[in-house]
């Protein structure tokens, strides 16, 4: 066997036994910050599932092993109760002076906001690029006026007039 098949052989075999190794610790990592989202929950949480429900905890159960939230969703004229996993809550929103929708609201004006400057700079560019044109076309005109110029001073067999 060459040199070059001995260290092929070696590095697949190290990416073999590597690759579990570093799987098995992000996964652990991601599992501790998990269990610690789900151990910090407490009523009147703010929270969003990874199914997309925006809710306010009302009740937290301990079932066989497992955590069973209960969710408070709908505004004050229309509210409904969603039973969910701990483990299904996405994110838990920690300013509880904001809620869910107003949230929503901030990201959705700064979008606009950003839409605004935006059309701004695109109405900006179009001037400059008229201004350009303009001065393009100036510059044409005045390129002709000279060369017409420059023609009338030569003289029927085409030099230049002396005196």
């Amino acid at each position: 066997m060459e040199a070059t098949q001995i260290i092929l052989i070696v590095f697949i075999v190290l990416l073999i036994v590597l690759y579990p190794i570093l799987i098995y610790s992000r996964n652990k990592k991601e599992n501790l910050r998990m269990q610690e989202q789900t151990n910090s929950l407490k009523n009147g949480d703010k929270v969003l599932t990874t199914n997309g429900i925006y809710g306010t905890i009302v009740n937290i159960q301990d079932e066989h092993e497992r955590k069973v939230v209960i969710l408070e969703t709908g505004d004050e004229t229309n509210k409904g109760y969603v039973a969910v996993d701990a483990f299904a809550i996405y994110r838990i929103f920690p300013d509880e002076s904001l809620s869910p929708q107003e949230d929503a609201n901030s990201s959705e004006q700064s979008g606009q906001e950003e839409q605004g400057a935006n059309i701004e700079e695109e109405h900006e560019n179009k001037n400059d690029e008229e201004q350009t044109d303009e001065s393009l076309s100036q510059n044409q005109e005045d390129n002709e006026e000279d060369s017409s110029n420059n023609s009338s001073d030569e003289d029927d067999d085409g030099t230049k007039g002396e005196e």
